[in-house]
Parts: structure tokens; C-alpha cells; sequence
């Protein structure tokens, strides 16, 4: 996972998301990877925060487990 995918692929869920509620976004195991996206999406779209958006993920979605690498990825794409 590179910072330029991760970009990538919550500015694309984000203009789904915009197109009109609900969005459904899964990987292959729906741990890892799509709740990723969707802390991006929730912090972006909703201006949460980072803590916010995956406590928010977790509500809906109690097994998301995104990878610590994956959320530093992120945490420095939110920043910047």
C-alpha cells in the first residue's frame, strides 16, 4: 500500500459517496483494507476526525482490524 493508492482510492469512494448514500465497500476479508478506505472517506467527507471516523467504522462494522503500516499511510495523508 503506497500513499498515492490509498489517495487514490478514498477520492474515488468519496465521489461514489457523493453521488448519493450508501456506499458499500469491501475487500477481501472486510477487515483490513475497505474500513481503511472508509476512515478516509468518514474524515474527509464528514470532517471527522481520525479517531471519530473509525470509532464511527467499528459501530457499523466491529471486525475492522486496518493494518498499523496502513493507518500510519493514512494519519500522514489526512495530515497533509
Amino acid at each position: 500500500m503506497t500513499s498515492a493508492m490509498l489517495d487514490q482510492a478514498i477520492n474515488a469512494a468519496l465521489d461514489l459517496y457523493r453521488v448519493g448514500p450508501p456506499l458499500y465497500l469491501h475487500c477481501w476479508a472486510g477487515m483490513e483494507r475497505s474500513p481503511l478506505v472508509a476512515i478516509g472517506l468518514l474524515c474527509r467527507a464528514e470532517s471527522l476526525n481520525f479517531f471519530e471516523a473509525l470509532a464511527q467504522v467499528r459501530t457499523q462494522h466491529s471486525i475492522a482490524k486496518p493494518l498499523i503500516p496502513h493507518l500510519l499511510i493514512l494519519e500522514s495523508l489526512l495530515a497533509g
